[in-house]
Formats: structure tokens, C-alpha cells, sequence
């Protein structure tokens, strides 16, 4: 117990020689296959049922067993001796093979397996000989005709099928579809088993009925159309293989015919179908053998009737679904324009589902699209398809585009809660119109203004708009906007500080600044612009950089001279402020005073001088009191004058002050201090020995009372 299932090669021959599509035996047949246990398995239970199963055949066997996965794989090879009974004795025990790929009708225990192995074991009189095997590929009308090397390559494909040592293969078509002659050479009659019912990999290639028969048999009854429906006046194909003659009787689903009996005089099945039929038909030969009874029901499939469209009237609100239906069809194609022109002729193609024509499309429900260009009628063709019925009348239909009003300012769509200047006009826009009605008082538009509205004046505060597009009966869904409004920004009001002279002069230590402006999202600065330009951009500043009203503009970086400064602010619905251009000149304040040399030590009397830009005077104190300019030129209010540059000379140690004055506009600098130590200096060295003749080796001393440093050369 517990075989899961058994896997076989396609040719056992292992006591002779073999060749493809034959076994040659010589004395013993043996024969080799594998159990697969779908669980563990002692050794000891495999054992006794492959000598239990061996013993019934009177053969001699051996096996090896292996893990497989979460299985047991136990290979069995078995030697029988032509004498054996095996098949009578298989035979007696109800085993048989069920279909061609080996599936078992009984798999209680090993010993049945081997037992059903034996009956299939042949002696030397009973060997596989190369047969004939022929028959009929069938393929409906709406499947496409293949070649003959891809049907050749389906037939291979199929699961078991051996290598035909010859082939005969050749293809013919029909209003009914296409039908391939098939001839295999040097297989087993089993192969017939393999090909019928229709195996995926010939349904792949567009096959969809067969019928095979070996040499001196008769297959079943292949019928094309294959599927349960005719087309309205259509006919019937029946080919059995290996028959001369088909025979059949017709009925109706209701009443069903009696079976069909072989020696029937040969007629054509009938055409011009106008009702369901049930249809019962079989194959015979000439020499008395009969195949399988087909029976079926077949209904009548009308062709596709005229295709209408709903709404018929010729105008279309966007949004609105435009259907179309016709009569009897499986699908519909529809293709269609919207500049004026004519659209392709859709067409049904070979499979349920296909359209063919450019832009045609299997779809019964059209969105109206609305077009970038003035309106022009949206012209449709449809064509209603059936299978197998077939395709109906093409029709026509056009209809003009009704589309929701749409806001526009300066050209530019505009949004729900869209930013618009204070007083700005918009434009009220809607295709295939006759007149648009324009409410701002809260309430939905409708279609009983008396005059159409092509534009609204933008007020303070919040706007609420609503629009709707009509034509004759036919309205357009209500449009509504919220509106947020932005005022307009004033220039901005520059601030100098501290402020100009009253000759315009700007200090170099100025700085420039501005009010906030209401209304605006930032502010343009521009320096030295030429020519003067609006500033403010959609998204920033051209020609100029946005200027933060935290950060005044210093005029230190500036040279001496004129500078000319354009402002602009900028508003966030795209008004702006008029520009603002303001020329400054600049004087620079004077500059701190240097001294040199700088504070240090210094020999009595030394002169330090005393340095500075932008001025003429200086103001110098020595006592660390802080100098003071004074109120007018030419004058210290605390200190010295003194011209530029100054001087000082040494005479005791001092802390020097000293500040530059520019009684213009750039205006006093700040205050410089150096600290000097006055010292005297040293007398001349004497040197000792004094000069004279000295012995070899005597050491020189030069010695100056005072001095921090002697220097000998």
C-alpha cells in the first residue's frame, strides 16, 4: 500500500536490442520501472511485495531502494522468461491499462503493479510492429490556418508522441475553416489515444477537433463548426478517420434523433441552417467496423443587426456616456473622430473580440472627449459582430460636444480656490454652447438667464462662480469655483538710514530698507539695472534677487559714487506693483587711523606716524582720553588737530588715541589707540681688551651700559 504513482520509460527492451519503434527479445523480455512510495518504506515490506509480485509472473527480480524528496523511490528490474503465463495470469486478475501514458486501473500494492507490468510483456511472435496511423486536423473559420511545419511541431509536442518514422501532412480550407490530412508512419496504434480528445499543444496551434484511427479501425466523428453554435444559413462538416462513409441523423434539441446505423447511402449533411438541430453522426467503414456516436446540439446564431446609439440626438453634455447596441451581437466595434473628418470603417475580426480598422475599438460605451480646437462634431461608425453569426451593417452617427464651462484668466485655466488679482476680469469658456449663465451669489447656475456671460469682474474678498453650458434642451453639469482674491501691491516706501544729507549724499555705512507691502509674496531688488524692467516673475525675480525685509541693503559694499537701486513687489495672482528707481551717491565714511610704527618701544624722540583715508584732519589725544571732532571743521572738540597724515614724537611713554573727521557726508570714523614706551639709547660699546696686538686665543667682551643687544661684525 501507499504507491503514489509510477513513472515508465517509453520503451523497455533490455534482453535484446533495440531500435526506435521496435523491440527485438531474444529468449527473455526484461523490464525496468520504478515504484515511488509517498511515504517511508521499510526495506523489509518493499521486499515482500516485489517478491510477491515477481513470483506471480514467474520472473526474477531485483531492486534498489532511495530517498526521493519526501518519497521512496524503489527501481525494480524484473527478467521473465518467454515460457511466462504472465499476461494470462494478469489477464485473470481484471488489470488493464488505461490509457496510453501507462495510468494504472488498480495500484493497491507492488505485486498488482508488477502483475499489470507482466501483461504488457510480449514474446517474440507478440513484438510492436511499425503501424499506420491516419486522420484529420479540423480548424473553425475563426481560428487562422497554420502551416504544415507548425502543425508538425504542435503533433510532437503532444505528450508521448514518438518520432514518426514518415509523415504525410497537407492542408485545405473552407468557408467552414481549414481541415489537414495526417498521415504517421512507423507508431504504435496507441498513439491514437494520445490525439484524441484534442491535447493542448494542438489546440495551441489553432486546432480545435481531430479524429485518428490505426489501419483496419474507424476514429470518432470530428465536426467543424466544433462548438455548440452555426451561423444562420451555415453548414455542417462531419470526417471521421478511417471511414468511407459518415452516417447521421438530425433532430431537434427537443426531440433528438435515434442513433445513426452503419450502411447508410453517403449524403451531405445539410446547409442553409435556419434552426437549431441536434445531430447524431458516426464513421463506417467499408468492411463493417463503425466508430463512436457523435451527438450534439447546434444553435443557429443570427449575423449581428444595425448598431443605434443612445443619446440620438446630436448633442453630447461631456461626461455622458454615448452607448451603442445592436441586435443579436457578441461585441461591438466602434471608432471615432473629433476634427470634422471621417472615421476608419470598423470591422469585426476573425476571433470574438477583434475589431479591425484604424482606431476601432471592441467597446460599446464612449466617454465624449473634449478637443483642444474650436468644437466640431464628433463623427462615429459602428459595426455589431457575432460569432459565428457574423458581422452586421456599419452605422453612422455624429454629435456635437457640450463641454462644462471652464474659468480662464489671461489665457491660463483656472482652478477651484484659484489665486485672482483684485478687479481682474476671467473669462467664462464652453464648447458646442449656445449660451453660458453665470451666477456670483451663491446659488448653482441654470440654464433660464436670458443672455449668455462670457466674463466676471474679480471684487474684494471671496468670489463664489458658477456656469453652465446650454444648448437647445441640453445643459451641461453646473461648474463651481471659490475664488480667493489677492490685492493688487502697492510700490514699495524705501527707508535710508541713517537718512541722506540734504545734498543727497548717502553715508557708506547707510543702510536701506522697506515697509511690508500688502498684497505681495515677495519683493524684487535690482542694482545698477539697465534698461529699467518689471522684475517680478511667476515664480521669482528677473534681472534682480528677492529681497527680505529683515535684511536692509548696506551701501558699505558699494564703491564711492552713484548706485541705482529698482524695486518691485509682487503680487500672487500676477499683478504687480510699479517699479521703484531711487539713485543714491555715495560718500564713504572716513576711515580708523593706522599708526606706524605700531604700538611698541621706541627711542626718544622717534616720530610715529599717524594715517587715514577720506579725511584731512585728525583729532589726537595722549592722556587715554577719547578724541573728539569738532562740531565744525578745523576744529577738536577733545584732542590735537592734526593735518593727514600726522606725526608724533616720543618724548615719554603714552597711550595714543586718535580719530579721523570728515565733517561731509560720510561722516567721523571710530577711535584707534597704540600704547609706546619711550626709551634712551645706549651709549657706543667698549671693547675689551681695547684694539691693540692680543695673543692667540684671547676672548673679546663689547659691553654697552643699557643696551638689550651688542652687534659685532
Amino acid at each position: 500500500c501507499g504507491v503514489g504513482y509510477v513513472h515508465v520509460a517509453d520503451s523497455v527492451c533490455l534482453a535484446g536490442t533495440w531500435t526506435p519503434g521496435a523491440c527485438a527479445v531474444q529468449g527473455a523480455e526484461q523490464l525496468a520501472f520504478t515504484l515511488y512510495y509517498s511515504d517511508t518504506t521499510s526495506a523489509t515490506t518493499v521486499g515482500a511485495s516485489v517478491g510477491a509480485g515477481c513470483a506471480e509472473l514467474g520472473a526474477s527480480c531485483t531492486y534498489q531502494m532511495a530517498a526521493d524528496g519526501g518519497e521512496t523511490a524503489v527501481a525494480v528490474a524484473a527478467s521473465i522468461p518467454a515460457s511466462s503465463n504472465a499476461r494470462a495470469r494478469a489477464a485473470s486478475l481484471g488489470l488493464q491499462r488505461t490509457s496510453a501514458t501507462g495510468a494504472l486501473s488498480t495500484l493497491n500494492t507492488a505485486s498488482e503493479v508488477l502483475r499489470l507490468f507482466g501483461a504488457y510483456l510480449r514474446t517474440p511472435a507478440q513484438q510492436i510492429t511499425p503501424q499506420r496511423v491516419s486522420g484529420w486536423l479540423l480548424g473553425d473559420a475563426g481560428a487562422p490556418k497554420p502551416t504544415s511545419q507548425a502543425l508538425q511541431a504542435a503533433l510532437l509536442l503532444v505528450p508521448g508522441m514518438p518520432l514518426p518514422s514518415g509523415w504525410g501532412l497537407s492542408i485545405s480550407s473552407s468557408g467552414l475553416g481549414w481541415a489537414a490530412r495526417v498521415v504517421l508512419v512507423g507508431v504504435h496504434a496507441d498513439v491514437t489515444d494520445l490525439l484524441q480528445p484534442t491535447p493542448p499543444a494542438l489546440h495551441a496551434a489553432g486546432v480545435s477537433a481531430a479524429t485518428f484511427a490505426a489501419a483496419s479501425a474507424v476514429g470518432p466523428v470530428a465536426l467543424l463548426p466544433s462548438g455548440s453554435q452555426v451561423a444562420e444559413g451555415g453548414s455542417i462538416y462531419a470526417v471521421s478517420a478511417g471511414a468511407m462513409v459518415v452516417c447521421w441523423t438530425m433532430g431537434t434539441p427537443a426531440a433528438p434523433p435515434s442513433d445513426p446505423a452503419c450502411g447508410c447511402s453517403p449524403a451531405p449533411l445539410p446547409t442553409g441552417l435556419q434552426t437549431d438541430v441536434h445531430l447524431k453522426a458516426r464513421g463506417c467503414s467499408n468492411v463493417g467496423l463503425a466508430g463512436e456516436i457523435l451527438s450534439r446540439s447546434l444553435a443557429v446564431d443570427p449575423p449581428a443587426g444595425p448598431v443605434t446609439f443612445t443619446p440620438t440626438g446630436g448633442i453630447l453634455p461631456e461626461g455622458a456616456p454615448l452607448t451603442a447596441a445592436a441586435p443579436d451581437a457578441d461585441w461591438l466595434c466602434l471608432a471615432h473622430t473629433t476634427d470634422g473628418s471621417d472615421p476608419a470603417e470598423p470591422n469585426c475580426g476573425a476571433t470574438a473580440g477583434e475589431c479591425l480598422g484604424v482606431g476601432a475599438l471592441p467597446q460599446d460605451t464612449l466617454a465624449a472627449p473634449l478637443p483642444s480646437q474650436p468644437p466640431q462634431p464628433m463623427q462615429l461608425r459602428g459595426r455589431g459582430c457575432a460569432w459565428p453569426g457574423g458581422s452586421g451593417p456599419s452605422a453612422a452617427h455624429a454629435v456635437t460636444l457640450l463641454s462644462t464651462p471652464a474659468l480662464q484668466y489671461q489665457s491660463a485655466p483656472l482652478q477651484d480656490r484659484g489665486l485672482v488679482p483684485e478687479g481682474a476680469t476671467v473669462q467664462v469658456v464652453a464648447t458646442g454652447a449656445s449660451k453660458v449663465c453665470v451666477t456670483t451669489s451663491g446659488e448653482l447656475a441654470t440654464c433660464a438667464c436670458l443672455a449668455s456671460t462670457a466674463s466676471v469682474t474679480i471684487s474684494t474678498g471671496s468670489q463664489w462662480v458658477s456656469a453652465i453650458a446650454c444648448a437647445g434642451a441640453v445643459a451641461s453639469r453646473p461648474a463651481v469655483w471659490s475664488l480667493r482674491i489677492a490685492p493688487v501691491p502697492q510700490s514699495p516706501v524705501l527707508q535710508l538710514t541713517p537718512p541722506a544729507t540734504v545734498n543727497g549724499l548717502v553715508l557708506g555705512a547707510a543702510l536701506l530698507s522697506y515697509a511690508g507691502v500688502l498684497g505681495a509674496v515677495r519683493v524684487c531688488l535690482a542694482v545698477d539695472l539697465a534698461p529699467v524692467q518689471a522684475l517680478c516673475t511667476a515664480s521669482g525675480c528677473a534681472g534682480g534677487d528677492a529681497w527680505n525685509p529683515h535684511n536692509p541693503w548696506a551701501f558699505a559694499a558699494r564703491p564711492a559714487g552713484p548706485v541705482t537701486l529698482v524695486v518691485q513687489a509682487c503680487g500672487g495672482a500676477g499683478e504687480h506693483s510699479p517699479t521703484v528707481q531711487a539713485t543714491y551717491t555715495v560718500v564713504p565714511v572716513a576711515e580708523t587711523p593706522t599708526f606706524s610704527p605700531a604700538g611698541v618701544a621706541v627711542v626718544a624722540s622717534q616720530r610715529v606716524t599717524i594715517a587715514a583715508a577720506h579725511t584731512d584732519s585728525l583729532c589726537l589725544t595722549t592722556d587715554k582720553s577719547v578724541p573728539v571732532c569738532g562740531p565744525a571743521p578745523g576744529a577738536c572738540t577733545t584732542g590735537t588737530l592734526l593735518p593727514v597724515p600726522g606725526a608724533w614724537v616720543a618724548e615719554t611713554d603714552a597711550t595714543l588715541q586718535a580719530r579721523a573727521c570728515a565733517w561731509g557726508a560720510g561722516g567721523h570714523s571710530g577711535v584707534a589707540s597704540a600704547v609706546y614706551r619711550v626709551v634712551n639709547a645706549p651709549p657706543a660699546p667698549t671693547l675689551s681688551p681695547p684694539p691693540g696686538v692680543v695673543a692667540d686665543g684671547t676672548h673679546i667682551a663689547a659691553v654697552a651700559v643699557g643696551a638689550d643687544v651688542v652687534c659685532v661684525a
